[in-house]
This record gives structure tokens, sequence and C-alpha cells, in this order.
């Protein structure tokens, strides 16, 4: 066994007794550790409260664990620093202890209003593009912001994306290039709800670049990933677009096609979590060929296909480094492909960005999410005259909140180092 079994299909899954043995066994060893003590509230919170009981895990109650739940926000992190990962014999992955928890309490209470209209970012997506204008507006206008608070629990104060219209998709449905005669390689675009309803600019920026390079790409029908659901509980909402998503994905992955992927979350959650989610041979090779955009163009430049970017005058960027983009443990190649379009990068990688998905887009980690923030918004400050950039596009939004500054992409800058325009 390399992981713990993370699969909903399982009977054994929605035990709640073996969640709470499972949830006590890896805290357990993780309060003896604590490398993790300065990574999120989850962890400095639980340890108090175990030190409150001299450090005997019989005495941590069921609110212990739920305050625990409530608390962590999925970066990663945690699986990042911990020294005892499968497949060390002690298997701590609390995060994914943590979702199981969210799906048994909402499989026992029901998913609440706001969640399930949050983790159905496809249904918000459409209707936001459809009234793009007046879905901004709202997003701007205080009464509604107040409205929206109430209904859904995100924070009136919390920065929100902007809707576009037309969608990526539909954009892209009228301005296809053409297939390239000998082609370089082939994609197959998962390009995320974040870049299709709120900016498609960036998979804009994706189809130059792989058009100039030659690549042959297709964007298959697709759902959401299924991240957002999960972080409200809505396992079964989650599982159903895993399974929408591999059955379009697998054919094209079959016909020698790589999933490529602008969002480091999305990218993720295909990599790491369908295998599980989906349960089959064709959602392990679905994840098998899964790539970041970034990791899929620097495969390209080592095997000589990728044309170089003119020197151009990127100046200096501040490139934020996503929690979920370490998570797939990839190394940085956004920043070796803009060093190599000639920019002065400097690695913003001083914590998480504190948004994560919903949790501090909602009201009662606001404030949280912002001290989470602290220390990468006062790396953005140390670099006031830099590019502000991140692939992460709710990182995106706190900088944005935190700084005033204008935050891109990192293709949009490769695409500018090479002159094309979207």
């Amino acid at each position: 066994m390399t992981r713990l079994n993370f699969r909903p299909a399982d009977e054994a899954f929605w035990d709640e007794s073996d969640l709470d043995r499972e949830y006590r066994r890896q805290l357990d060893v993780c309060h003896t550790c604590r490398l993790c003590f300065n990574l999120c509230p989850a962890f400095p919170d639980f340890f108090s409260r175990i030190d409150a009981v001299d450090g005997k895990m019989e005495m941590v109650t069921r609110s212990d664990l739920d305050s625990f739940t409530d608390l962590c926000f999925e970066c990663k992190l945690c699986d990042l620093k911990c020294p005892y990962v499968p497949p060390h014999e002690f298997m701590i992955e609390l995060p994914r202890v943590v979702l199981r928890a969210r799906a048994i309490r909402a499989e026992k209470h029901g998913v609440k209003f706001g969640d399930r209209m949050l983790g159905d970012t496809d249904r918000l997506g459409q209707i936001g593009a459809r009234t793009a204008p007046l879905a901004n507006f709202g997003n701007t206008n205080s009464v509604s912001r107040y409205l929206m608070e109430k209904v859904t629990g995100v924070d009136r104060r919390r920065l929100s994306p902007r809707f576009n219209r037309p969608t990526f998709g539909q954009w892209l449905a009228k301005n296809r290039p053409p297939v390239p005669a000998e082609p370089r390689a082939k994609a197959a675009l998962f390009y995320s709800c974040l870049v299709n309803y709120n900016d498609p600019s960036i998979g804009k920026a994706l189809v130059a670049i792989l058009d100039r390079n030659g690549v042959e790409f297709v964007a298959p029908e697709q759902k959401c990933c299924g991240m957002p659901a999960m972080d409200g509980g809505d396992m079964k909402a989650a599982v159903a677009k895993a399974k929408f998503n591999v059955a379009h994905l697998a054919p094209l992955v079959d016909r020698g096609y790589d999933v490529v992927v602008p969002s480091p979350t999305c990218g993720y959650v295909l990599k790491k979590e369908y295998p599980d989610l989906v349960g089959t041979a064709d959602s392990e090779s679905v994840s098998a060929h899964t790539f970041d955009a970034s990791e899929f163009l620097v495969k390209l430049k080592r095997d000589g296909k990728l044309e170089s970017t003119p020197r151009s005058d990127l100046g200096e960027v501040s490139y934020h480094l996503p929690c979920h983009y370490k998570a797939q443990r990839i190394g940085n190649k956004y920043g070796e492909l803009l060093r190599g379009a000639g920019a002065k990068v400097k690695v913003v990688d001083k914590g998480c960005s504190g948004i994560d998905g919903t949790w501090g887009m909602k009201k009662d980690h606001y404030e949280m999410s912002n001290e989470v923030a602290a220390r990468m918004l006062e790396e953005f400050g140390a670099s006031p005259d830099s590019e502000a950039c991140t692939d992460c596009l709710l990182a995106g939004l706190q900088i944005s909140q935190g700084t005033g500054r204008k935050v891109s992409h990192p293709l949009q800058l490769l695409a500018k180092a090479y002159g094309l325009t979207y």
C-alpha cells in the first residue's frame, strides 16, 4: 500500500468509527512531531487542545477533531513537510482524513446550502458569465455583497473574481487555430472553471503559446475538477464530476494526448485524487498523463520542441509559488521558463495565500485567511516595482486585495515574451 484508502466507493470510507480511530492515530503522531506548527491555524489550535489534556489522545473530544476539520484549508503543505507520509509505516495523510471527515459529516447532516452553492462552480460560472455585467456589479455593490454573505457565507469584504462573457470555451470554439501539419506534441486542455468563467485571457495565452510551438490541442467537454465540492463535504458530487472528466479525457490519452492544466489545484486533483475518486484503469491513465502547463512546456523544451523566447524586457517578476503547485512535487517550472524569457525571478515562497478554494472566502475564516497571507504579502511589499505573478487565480485575488497590485499569470508573461497577441 502506497497511500491510505481514500475510495468513496468502498463502504469502509463512510465508517464514522473507523474515521475517528484513524483521525486520532494520525494526530497522535503529529503532536509528538510538530513540524507543522506554523503552516496553518489547524495545527496550533489542535496542539493547544491536546496540551490542555497533557497529551492524552483518549481525552481529545469530538469537538476538538471537528475544530481541526474546520480549520484545515487543504493547502497540502503538511504533506510536503511531514517525514511520515506514505510509504512510511506511519502513513500520515491528514488532508485526506479531513476531506473524509467532511464527507461523512455532510452525509450525516447534509451539505450546507452555502457549501453546495460554492461547490457547484459550473452552475455559478454559467449564471455569472451569462449575466456578467450585472453579476460583476453585484460583486462590488455593498447591498448585494451583504445579501451574498448571508446566503453563501462569503465575506462581503473579500475581493471576488469577475465573470467574463464569452467564456474561454465559447471563445475557443470560434477561434481555434488550425491543426499543425506536423504537430510537435498533442495536448488535451483541462482549462479549469476560473479560466473558463473568470479569466479567459489565461487560456488564450496558453492557446497562443501552444499554437506558436506547433502543438496540436483539443478542449474536450469537461466539468469542475471536484475540489470545491470536496471542500464542502459533497463527495458524491465530486466523484460524479471526476467520473465525467475521466470519461472524456481517457480516450484522448489513449490517442496520445497529454492532459495540460493551467490551474495548480485542478492539476493536483487530476493527478493525485482521481485514481481513488474514480478507481479505474482510465483514472490511473489520466493521472499519469496529466501535466501542469509549465511542466508540459518544459518537457517540450527539454525535448528540443519549444521555440526559444526572445530576451524580452520582462524585468523583475515576483512569482508566488502556489501550495497546490508545490504539492505536485514538480519543482518550479514557471521559474525556469520565465528566466529563460529574460525575467529576473524572485520566488515568493513564505507560506500560503490563505485563500485555498472556498475556505478563505468565507466570513468565518476571513481574518485568519489574512493572517496566513501576511508573510506572503510582506514579500510582495518588499519588491513594489516588480511584476506580481502567480498561476493560482485565487492567490492572485489575495495579492491584489492585500497590495492593490495587478497580478499576472506566468502564461501571460510568457506570451508577452513571445510577442504574441491573444
